[in-house]
């Protein structure tokens, strides 16, 4: 692991690898380094660049420095661009709100000179309802009193997770519905189709549901060295005993560990 000085003073972690022309990415709002779609893109691309994949600040073993502004973030990625330039362009790639701030910097990054963004989260057209009005200030006021749970999944709901939804008309969109046993068949219909792997954040209660249906292959884990009196389980009594496997880990220098499993008996065919 690396780190770069951003112009405010945070830490900002990166891996580099590869090699060719210098390529940056950008992840989404609930990813980093080693979490999400990143990494496996990245494998994919270093025999043609060098693949610059990096912690967001506030995530991973990047630093984060109050209040957030997302010029700060833009600042993050000129120390990088600044960092991997040398004397050609810089290639940029972003990812949901990644693709957002990928599309910022390159008005004020003159090194970026190639720039290809992914589902940028913006309303252009009448597919969907716009943002309310009082999104941005409900948000920020969970973000402020520090319910950080309340606003992650506010923030969800509004990007597309809903309980009501009866259609899904986005582009290469799937909606599963009905009762338990009906959706767990949905899901192993779907994960037999030719794509890439189906990616899922949060929810203990999902995450539950699905080891009990034997539909999940890998489960990635943020422990964070924080101490408790109480809280919510991860999983419950109801979910009985999944054995699992231990197949990866990684530690960082803020102390939060990402580890990395796969249900005992999918290890054993692997």
């Amino acid at each position: 692991m690396n780190t770069v000085r951003s112009a405010d003073g945070t830490s900002i972690a990166f891996t580099k690898a590869g090699q060719g022309p210098p390529l940056i990415l950008v992840d989404g709002a609930l990813c980093s380094r080693s979490f999400g779609p990143m990494p496996k893109l990245a494998a994919q691309l270093t025999p043609h660049f060098t693949v610059y994949t990096y912690d967001r600040r506030g995530r991973g073993a990047s630093g984060d420095t109050p209040p957030y502004a997302v010029g700060l973030e833009v600042d993050d990625l000129e120390a990088l661009a600044e960092l991997a330039y040398g004397g050609d362009t810089v290639f940029v790639h972003g990812t949901s709100s990644g693709a957002a701030l990928a599309l910022e910097a390159a008005k004020r990054i003159p090194a970026i000179g190639k720039l290809a963004v992914y589902e940028p989260p913006f309303i252009v057209d009448g597919t969907r309802s716009p943002m309310p009005a009082d999104y941005l200030p409900r948000l920020s006021q969970l973000v402020a009193s520090g319910r950080r749970t309340d606003a992650v999944k506010m923030f969800m709901r509004f990007v597309g997770t809903s309980a009501t939804l009866t259609s899904a008309d986005w582009q290469n969109s799937t909606l599963i519905s009905g009762a338990s046993d009906d959706v767990a068949e949905q899901i192993r219909e779907l994960k037999q189709r030719p794509g890439r792997n189906i990616g899922m954040s949060g929810s203990s209660t999902l995450v539950g549901w699905l080891l009990r249906h034997d539909l999940l292959d890998e489960l990635d884990l943020l422990l964070f060295p924080v101490v408790v009196g109480s809280g919510k389980r991860l999983f419950s009594e109801p979910d009985g005993q999944v054995p699992l496997t231990l197949s990866g880990s990684e530690s960082f220098s803020t102390g939060v560990v990402h580890l990395s499993y796969q249900p005992a008996a999918l290890s054993l065919i692997g």
